[in-house]
């Protein structure tokens, strides 16, 4: 009796230290610095550092490994000191140039190669990139936007020992659709498209203006590097770090560079 009881308890044991958790959701919290460029409204360089970035990250493992990423960061900067200025005889404080960047990411990557530490996949991921600013000049301001979406070629490099794990993944465009804000930031396609009420719809209406970009016009790279530690079979505790570049010369030169430290956990289910 003794012997029937110790043998079912180790193979409860056995089944349960089999159990593979398939999906995950993270949440992680970042401090992050942007440096951004655009020709089309000024020379001068956008650059602040800002704890306002946010990573969610949903993840499913199976025959392929599928992921979903929301990624907010906001960040805002003035060119000069800072100034007031009056309007209609009442003064007011000059607001600082402020930049939301939102990215919408699904990726699809299968194993190519596989061992019991290191595993490498190989797939693609659709990518929607907004960057969006507000050019405050103290009387008037400027609306900025840079909206792309497309497919990347992806390649993620991880390593597992123990509780530890260690992931490194880029991505590469292969082809995007790009809408930027026009040549002397407005023209008659702009103030129609602006003629519907409604952000969102504003918003969709400026998406639709998007044109076909290759690697020769629109660059964009994404690297990031992230340590995972396992508290248990559920619960881990990670950083990230994630370098985003943008560079696109149509209509005119824009540049972004973006650095982000995240720290956050996931959950395994």
């Amino acid at each position: 009796m003794y012997l029937f009881l110790t043998i079912l308890t180790m193979s409860t044991a056995l089944l349960r230290a089999q159990e593979v958790k398939k999906n995950s959701f993270g949440i992680n919290l970042g401090m992050g610095s942007l440096k951004k460029q655009d020709m089309i409204f000024s020379p001068f360089i956008v650059k602040d550092w800002s704890p306002l970035n946010v990573l969610l990250e949903y993840g499913h493992t199976g025959k392929v490994d599928q992921k979903v990423s929301l990624r907010f960061g906001q960040y805002s900067d003035y060119t000069g000191e800072p100034f007031s200025y009056y309007a209609r005889g009442i003064e007011y404080e000059k607001l600082p140039h402020s930049t939301s960047n939102i990215d919408l990411n699904y990726s699809i990557t299968k194993s190519v190669f596989h061992t019991n530490k290191w595993k490498i996949s190989a797939g693609g991921r659709y990518r929607n990139r907004f960057q969006m600013t507000n050019f405050e000049f103290g009387h008037a301001g400027q609306f900025s936007y840079n909206l792309s979406y497309g497919l990347d070629a992806l390649i993620n490099l991880g390593y597992q020992s123990g509780k530890h794990t260690i992931q490194s993944e880029i991505a590469l465009p292969i082809f995007s659709f790009l809408a930027r804000s026009p040549y002397t930031s407005q023209d008659d396609a702009y103030l129609e498209r602006i003629m519907v009420h409604g952000d969102l719809k504003i918003f969709a209406e400026h998406l639709k203006s998007a044109t076909f970009q290759s690697w020769n016009t629109s660059k964009m790279v994404d690297l990031d590097l992230s340590y995972n530690y396992a508290l248990n079979e559920k619960w881990d505790l990670g950083v990230t770090y994630l370098f985003a570049m943008n560079l696109h010369n149509t209509p005119l030169p824009y540049t972004s560079f973006e650095n982000v430290i995240y720290i956050g956990t996931t959950l395994k289910f």
